[in-house]
């Protein structure tokens, strides 16, 4: 029993950093995968029409959106498909297309229970969470939303999207962030 045992010691001993280490480094490379991906998981809703800079999501998809009205609240939509013109889409209008598509987003048409005017859609993950804050103001020309980690001390911005309306709008954004 006691060369069994030192055999496993022994092994244990060459291989167990091994082990840890790849392991480890799988976690780093999931964090930064989810730090830097945002841009795939989070997007910006004109009433129906979903704007995401992903273009693989499917029909069926549920997502999670907080309406940005007065009082914010969280809905479950559903993703019937890709939008593809203005009448469906107002991202997608002739005047706002060309940047907006330009832009990288992807447009897709979306079904939820309540009437939504402006908001942030989270495709998955945790963002939905209390521990975030949603946000939107106008620009001169558009609309910024933002993503903010809040905590204690910052409020850290994880997430920004911007959409061109085409016509002039009366400023409402800091000037800081303004674009």
């Amino acid at each position: 029993m006691g060369i069994k045992m030192r055999k496993y010691s022994l092994f244990y001993l060459l291989f167990g950093p091994i082990v840890f280490l790849s392991c480890a480094q799988k976690q780093e490379d999931l964090s930064a995968f989810e730090a830097n991906d945002y841009s795939r998981r989070v997007g910006w809703v004109d009433g129906d029409c979903l704007a995401i800079q992903n273009a693989k999501l499917s029909a069926g998809s549920e997502i999670t959106v907080v309406v940005l009205d007065e009082l914010q609240y969280r809905i479950v939509a559903k993703v019937l498909g890709e939008a593809t013109d203005g009448e469906t889409c107002f991202p997608l209008l002739g005047d706002r297309r060309s940047v907006n598509v330009g832009s990288g987003y992807s447009f897709y048409q979306i079904k939820s229970d309540k009437k939504i005017n402006f908001a942030i859609a989270v495709t998955e993950g945790s963002l939905a969470s209390e521990n975030y804050s949603f946000d939107y103001c106008s620009t001169l020309e558009g609309i910024s939303f933002s993503v903010k980690k809040a905590n204690q001390n910052t409020d850290e911005e994880i997430w920004n999207g911007y959409y061109y309306l085409g016509y002039d709008a009366e400023a409402t954004c800091d000037i800081e962030s303004n674009e």
